[in-house]
């Protein structure tokens, strides 16, 4: 999370003059505990909220492996980190969001 968090800084501060403030907010990690229990609860009657969700996963790794993509699939990203951000933002602008 932290290495998205900062290249999506970067190309914002860098690529796109955007300042960023780079203050990271640190919640205990029963907060994320105590959101995956909202989140359980109102999905279950049918409702989502996205910033819960997302909170319910901030103590958690929910990365995964692109290696059997790799290999059963032939995967070959050609895109990195770095570049799909950049390429995101510009999108975002064009379309008016963003300050």
């Amino acid at each position: 999370m932290t290495e998205i968090v900062d290249t999506v800084e970067q190309v914002l501060e860098r690529d796109f003059q955007i300042e960023c403030t780079h203050k990271r907010r640190k919640l205990p990690g029963f907060a994320s505990s105590v959101a995956f229990g909202i989140d359980a609860m109102t999905q279950g009657i049918g409702l989502y909220a996205q910033k819960i969700h997302v909170l319910s996963e901030m103590n958690k790794t929910i990365a995964c492996s692109i290696a059997k993509a790799e290999r059963e699939l032939g995967y070959d990203p050609k895109i990195a980190l770095r570049e799909g951000m950049k390429r995101s933002v510009a999108w975002v602008l064009e379309r008016g969001g963003l300050p």
